[in-house]
C-alpha cells in the first residue's frame, strides 16, 4: 500500500511538474458536464416515449369514430335493404296471386267457350300482351328480390364484422323499393 501511495505522489509531483494542475478541473467539469448529457438524453427518450403514447391514443380514438360511424351507416343502410326485401316478398305474393287467378280465369274461359266461340284477334293479342307484361314483371321483381337479398347478406356481413369497410353503392342502383301494381281486368266476351 505504501508503494502505491509513492507512486501516485510521484505521478501527482509530474503533472504539477507539467502544469497538470488544470486537468483535474477540467476533468471534473467533464465528468459532470457528461453526467448532465446523458440526464437529458433520458428525459428526451422519456419526452419521445410520452408523445408516441399520446399519439397512439389519438390514432386509436379516431380509428374508433369513424368504425363508429361506418357502423352506423351499415345499420341504416342494412335496414333500408330489410325494407325493401319485405316490399318485393309482398309484390311477389301479389303478382303470383295474379297470376294464379289469371291462369284459372282463361281455364274457365276455355272450359267454357273454347269450343263455340272464337275470340277475337285484337283481344286475344291484349291479352298476350298483358300476360307478357305480367310475366315481365314478375322476372324483374325475381330479380331485384336476389338483388337485395345478395346485398343483405352482404350488409349483414359487414355489419357483423367490427373492421368491415363499406363499399360506396353501385351507380345508378334504386334507393327506395321498387313497388309493382298488379290491375287485374276483367274481360267478358260475347
Amino acid at each position: 500500500m505504501a508503494g502505491l501511495d509513492a507512486t501516485v505522489l510521484e505521478t501527482e509531483a509530474r503533472l504539477t511538474a507539467m502544469g497538470g494542475d488544470d486537468f483535474g478541473d477540467i476533468l471534473v467539469r467533464y465528468e459532470s458536464l457528461r453526467e448532465r448529457a446523458k440526464g437529458l438524453h433520458t428525459l428526451l427518450v422519456e419526452r419521445r416515449r410520452g408523445i408516441e403514447r399520446d399519439r397512439s391514443a389519438f390514432v386509436d380514438q379516431a380509428v374508433i369514430a369513424s368504425l363508429e360511424a361506418e357502423f352506423a351507416q351499415l345499420s341504416s343502410e342494412l335496414a333500408e335493404v330489410d325494407t325493401e326485401g319485405a316490399a318485393i316478398e309482398a309484390d311477389t305474393a301479389a303478382l303470383s296471386v295474379s297470376e294464379a287467378a289469371l291462369v284459372e280465369a282463361r281455364m274457365l274461359f276455355e272450359s267454357e267457350w273454347g269450343s263455340t266461340v272464337i275470340v277475337a284477334t285484337t283481344e286475344a293479342a291484349e291479352i298476350r300482351g298483358e300476360l307478357i307484361a305480367l310475366r315481365s314483371t314478375m322476372e324483374r321483381t325475381e330479380t331485384d328480390q336476389r338483388r337485395l337479398s345478395a346485398q343483405h347478406e352482404s350488409l349483414t356481413a359487414k355489419v357483423q364484422t367490427p373492421r368491415g369497410r363499406a363499399r360506396p353503392p353501385r351507380p345508378g342502383a334504386p334507393r327506395r323499393p321498387v313497388r309493382i301494381r298488379v290491375a287485374r281486368r276483367r274481360r267478358t266476351c260475347r
